[in-house]
């Protein structure tokens, strides 16, 4: 195996963290955090050693004072040199992992030449950003960086866990905190990568080399071989952290990123990893959708060699106590929450009750059950509920109250099983306000309202009713959107390519897509398998409806498909009535065995007269995990790794954002 370096900078403070004008620059709390679990993983994974370790780390003492010595902070300085270092020490074909969790921003470009006047670079912030001497990391000299690795035969893997621009959030104590903060003008500093007019030469250059991604700013960071970049947001959105263990922040794309590569440690590509944090980070902020750069196809830090650890993925079954339960080695950071349901084969639901850092306790309600489950065995962790956490406005009124009251009463009285009132210790998956219209507003985790909801005045004729309707609606939906085999072996493979419709305009990216409505693009399914794979495609829309596109009602119900072939399929751009825009995500499911996707489907959302639910009980394990996360009243038994083996399915899926033509 080569040798694998990393450079890991991680800031919570700013030292100082103000100008003489009053400017400040908000402290983290996970920044830190997210380098020090990404350097353990490192170890325990991927081989990676003391010496080839340059970790960089911002945080103030309890006198002020940054703590650690000046050469390792993660200042301009020392942040460049190490990656100057890295690229002395480390030989061709070694691997290099750089990872970023802080603070980014937009500011005036440097570089009009190549921008234009109102250009903006996209910055990484140092520690030391108000020190008189210092200045922003911009993306040219990232881009240079990188290519000075790159060009050296190294196998470079950047994690960027920042914003490039967004706006300010507001909330309490358990509210994500946005990672991006406004640019502030400095003293011109030198930059210490390259002289300005060669550094244009090098981006002019680049840029000739590769078709870029369409509506993709970070198209012009980094050349496009060689390397994979993940990004925690788009150019205009927000990255968060949060407490999703209910105690220390962590930034979401960090957070997420370890959770899928613990669960699959060894198998997944890096466009498959993308694929799962989109679904997660998107199920949970709607306003975040990481995006990914690079070699889609190539492992996570692989090498030239391929790690023979298959048994590592998926939790098993470590311990069995007849008052304690059964204990798993799965905890926060795979995302394992109390509440969640976990199947082992052969035996008994259990639901865990207690969650540690790596390990999580389960109970089975007969005790007899524990009989069947022997340590070692595979649990399979499976959430359906989705938590609501009840936001009181700012500021209060006895009308909120009272309206927000009525709601957890009725959450209480509910019998569809989908929705829960969250615990204090536990990070929800949606929130409900009072508007200062009056309104229930329905938010994301990270405060963020969801777009196309239709106003629901708290004085309407059965408002409580109508709101838990749609939330439930909307659990049903999240559901959907995250389903996802976390263990697929590595001879299942799908492709997924969306192209324009000009056949001369090729594939559009990996990332999310833009298209104004009534625009047609071509899906284009291609089973990269060994063995016949069946094949469907669901549009989870706008306005929250689950449609099943292919194959079409009346056809056949599922698309087959031999190794290495594939199927084209057009679609159009469309927008409910009275949307100006929208995002429709089109999820691909393949699976070996017989599966009726319609399960999946639901209606727009305060539409339910238009449910379709296929006639009889699900016919298959895998039907009845769809039936589960759809219809409460779906009678169900035990669901088992032997019934439902992950061998058997995967998923892939693409965002695409619809805007309504401008007149």
């Amino acid at each position: 195996m080569s040798a694998l370096h990393a450079l890991l900078i991680g800031i919570d403070d700013y030292v100082p963290d103000r100008l003489p004008d009053g400017t400040r620059y908000p402290s983290l709390s996970g920044a830190g955090g997210d380098v020090g679990r990404m350097a353990h993983f490192l170890r325990e994974h991927r081989g990676l050693r003391p010496e080839t370790t340059r970790l960089l780390v911002s945080r103030q003492g309890e006198d002020g004072a940054p703590e650690g010595p000046p050469d390792r902070l993660p200042t301009y300085a020392n942040i460049v040199a190490a990656f100057h270092q890295i690229a002395a020490e480390a030989r061709p074909g070694d691997r290099v992992y750089v990872h970023y969790s802080g603070h980014g921003a937009r500011t005036p470009t440097e570089y009009p030449g190549i921008k234009g006047e109102r250009g903006q670079d996209e910055s990484l912030v140092p520690c030391d950003i108000f020190t008189p001497g210092s200045r922003y990391l911009r993306d040219l000299e990232l881009a240079l960086l990188v290519r000075n690795l790159v060009d050296r035969s190294l196998r470079v893997t950047l994690v960027l866990d920042c914003c490039h621009a967004g706006g300010a959030m507001r909330g309490g104590a358990r509210v994500a905190v946005a990672r991006q903060v406004p640019s502030v003008a400095r003293p011109p500093v030198s930059s210490a990568v390259v002289d300005p007019e060669w550094l244009t030469e090098i981006w002019q250059g680049q840029q000739s080399e590769h078709q870029p991604f369409r509506g993709l700013t970070l198209r012009s960071w980094l050349p496009v071989a060689n390397y994979a970049l993940f990004a925690a947001c788009r150019p205009n959105e927000l990255a968060f952290e949060y407490p999703f263990d209910g105690r220390e922040p962590q930034g979401a794309l960090t957070h997420w990123l370890l959770a899928t590569l613990e669960r699959s440690p060894d198998r997944l590509s890096c466009g498959e990893i993308h694929q799962r944090l989109v679904a997660r980070i998107r199920g949970f902020f709607a306003s975040q959708t990481p995006m990914f750069l690079g070699e889609g196809r190539e492992k996570f830090l692989s090498g030239p060699t391929r790690s023979s650890h298959r048994d590592a993925a998926g939790p098993r079954i470590v311990r069995i106590d007849s008052v304690a339960g059964v204990l798993i080695d799965a905890g926060i950071p795979a995302g394992v929450r109390a509440g969640d349901r976990i199947q082992v084969d052969g035996a008994p639901d259990l639901v865990i009750r207690r969650v540690g850092a790596t390990e999580s306790w389960a109970q089975v309600d007969d005790s007899t059950g524990l009989r069947e489950i022997e340590p070692g065995d595979r649990a399979e962790v499976f959430r359906l509920q989705r938590t609501v956490r009840l936001v009181g406005p700012d500021p209060a009124s006895r009308e909120a109250d009272r309206a927000l009251a009525a709601v957890r009463e009725g959450l209480q009285r509910s019998t569809l099983g989908f929705v829960e009132v969250c615990a204090d210790d536990i990070a929800p998956d949606l929130c409900v306000t009072v508007g200062a219209e009056g309104t229930y507003d329905v938010l994301d985790p990270g405060g963020v309202p969801f777009p196309n909801l239709r106003p629901l005045s708290v004085e309407a004729l059965g408002a409580v009713q109508k709101l838990l309707l749609r939330l439930e609606h909307m659990a049903k939906y999240c559901n959907i959107l995250t389903i996802d085999n976390p263990s697929p072996p590595d001879w299942l493979k799908i492709g997924l390519d969306i192209q324009g419709y000009d056949p001369g305009e090729g594939t559009l990216g990996a990332g999310a897509i833009e298209i104004q409505e009534g625009k047609w693009l071509n899906v284009r399914l291609v089973n990269r398998s060994r063995v016949r794979m069946d094949f469907a495609v669901l549009d989870l829309a706008p306005d929250y409806s689950v449609t099943q596109l292919l194959p079409k009602k009346g056809s056949l119900s599922l698309l087959p498909l031999d190794p290495g072939q594939s199927e084209t399929v057009r679609i159009k751009g469309w927008l409910p009535k009275g949307f100006e825009e929208g995002n429709d995500v089109l999820k691909v499911f393949a699976t070996q065995g017989a599966a009726n996707f319609r399960w999946l489907e639901l209606p727009p959302l305060e539409r339910p007269e238009l449910r379709y639910v296929p006639r009889g009980e699900p016919k298959s394990a895998l039907d009845r995990l769809f039936s589960m996360l759809t219809c409460g009243r779906a009678k169900r038994g035990p669901l088992t790794p032997s019934e439902f083996p992950e061998e058997e399915w995967l998923t892939a899926q693409v965002e695409i954002r619809v805007r309504r033509a401008r007149a």
